[in-house]
């Protein structure tokens, strides 16, 4: 990637956020900007062929900080929302644009089911939800291969080698409450499950921690 075109794609996101405002730290999604520097003949060697597509709403899961987490006896829909799945050849990518979130600190989690049945669970992003309306917005890209992991694996191996185009998928939107002043602290909100969270999984445990808890998801299932 030719570093001139990342300066100009930072400097005008950059300059965006200036003139708009931006609701929360902004994530630079290396993919998309791989793809404008990248010549059409090189892109196109990457798969044999347009991506498969997956798009649905994301619908609420999980009961108000009740730990251990309970999920819903009646989800529903977000209405208005849109979660969309891109499965490559050797990666898988998702945008996300929800409201209707309570006001705080969030990750998003991959949750895969491969076909032999393991179960992995990995970080895939943050967001700060801090307008009325509560929206949050995501996109983010999965590799194939434990070591190309982009964050934290909590449990399993990230997605399998060959399994992006069959493994069943959800995203799951999990609450910290408000973003700690501390720094460290902080990085766990960001970064874990469990970062400053009242459970009994959470191995830093502080007074005064939040019950996190899950408010929606996106189950894109299998293709």
């Amino acid at each position: 990637m030719e570093t001139n075109m990342f300066t100009r794609c930072l400097l005008l996101l950059l300059a965006v956020c200036l003139t708009a405002g931006c609701e929360a730290p902004v994530s630079i999604d290396h993919d998309a900007i791989d793809r404008l520097d990248a010549p059409a003949p090189l892109a196109a060697a990457k798969g044999s062929g347009a991506p498969i597509l997956t798009q649905v709403q994301l619908v609420t899961f999980q009961q108000p900080e009740v730990v251990p987490n309970m999920p819903l006896d009646d989800p529903q829909p977000v209405t208005g929302s849109n979660a969309i799945l891109r499965r490559f050849d050797d990666r898988i990518k998702a945008t996300l644009t929800t409201h209707d979130l309570p006001e705080g600190l969030y990750t998003f989690w991959w949750h895969l089911i491969h076909d032999d049945q393991e179960l992995s669970i990995l970080w895939a992003g943050n967001y700060v939800v801090s307008n009325q309306n509560g929206n949050g917005h995501l996109i983010t890209t999965l590799p194939e291969g434990e070591e190309n992991a982009p964050g934290f694996i909590f449990l399993g191996h990230g997605l399998q080698p060959g399994a992006a185009q069959t493994v069943r998928v959800e995203l799951w939107v999990r609450l910290h409450g408000v973003p700690s002043e501390d720094p460290e602290a902080l990085e766990e909100q960001l970064t874990r499950p469990f970062g400053l969270c009242t459970d009994t999984r959470n191995p830093n445990p502080r007074p005064g921690d939040y019950p996190c808890w899950n408010p929606q998801r996106a189950v894109f299932g299998q293709p």
